[in-house]
């Protein structure tokens, strides 16, 4: 049997308090209850629906698959990158690339 992801699992939680909050505003509707906070918490739980199902993913970290910045070190650093390497990864001249 097939694994939810996270975000199925997430989806379904927020669709479970969403249709409970929707049981909820009918009976406060049929009670002549207004309360402003309620329709403010019915509205955050509809962005993030909406919010979720925008995502492709929702677990994921910020810096998922970000790559280091190496390229500050061979930029800057002399001892680091010699004049003919730094031509032959950035193609220009590091005297250049700094003006």
């Amino acid at each position: 049997m097939p694994r939810s992801s996270s975000r199925q699992k997430l989806l379904r939680h927020v669709r479970g308090v969403l249709a409970k909050r929707q049981s909820s505003a009918l009976i406060r509707e049929l009670l002549s209850d207004d309360d402003s906070d309620e329709a403010d918490l019915d509205e955050f739980w509809e962005l993030e629906h909406e919010r979720i199902q925008a995502k492709r993913y929702t677990a994921r970290e910020a810096n998922y698959r970000k790559r280091k910045k190496r390229w500050r070190k061979m930029l800057h650093n002399r001892a680091h990158t010699s004049d003919t390497a730094f031509l032959k990864y950035f193609r220009v001249k590091r005297s250049d690339f700094l003006i």
